[in-house]
């Protein structure tokens, strides 16, 4: 690290790859991604703190994950990941809905969802759809018992 008040800056990759618990080549591919903001003048490279601290915090963060620079997940446009629809069904039906049930019915086709890089989106059109049919067996479920 440089003896420079503010910024601070790392001009070794090593130092870098020490503090954020990183290989080299995780390194070089959040670069490359964009997901850490890094300069290169000849052969240094130079990456200030408080891009480093940002991409740490958000290296596991699945909110923020891009495919060709696009958000994967989009709660706003309407576009979830799989342990957001479990959050909201659990919400909804007032039971703990597991991530496991939502990959089942995704790979037994009872719920329509993307793939997009490695990760399953599913539509906000497709989320009320199980939600109706959930809400539906529920009921029907209630009445069988009675």
């Amino acid at each position: 690290m440089t003896d420079k008040k503010d910024p601070v800056e790392f001009n070794d990759l090593r130092e870098v790859m020490a503090y954020a618990h990183v290989g080299r080549q995780a390194l070089y591919l959040a670069i490359s991604k964009g997901a850490l903001k890094a300069t290169k003048k000849g052969r240094k490279w130079t990456i200030f703190l408080k891009d480093l601290e940002e991409y740490r915090l958000n290296k596991y963060n699945r909110d923020k994950r891009k495919v060709d620079g696009e958000p994967v997940f989009d709660v706003e446009k309407g576009f979830f990941s799989v342990f957001h629809v479990a959050k909201i069904l659990s919400r909804e039906l007032g039971y703990n809905y597991k991530t496991q049930r939502i990959y089942y019915l995704i790979q037994h086709g009872r719920l329509k969802a993307m793939k997009k890089g490695s990760a399953w989106v599913i539509a906000k059109e497709d989320l009320a759809l199980l939600l109706t049919e959930e809400l539906m067996m529920r009921r029907f479920s209630e009445k069988a018992a009675d």
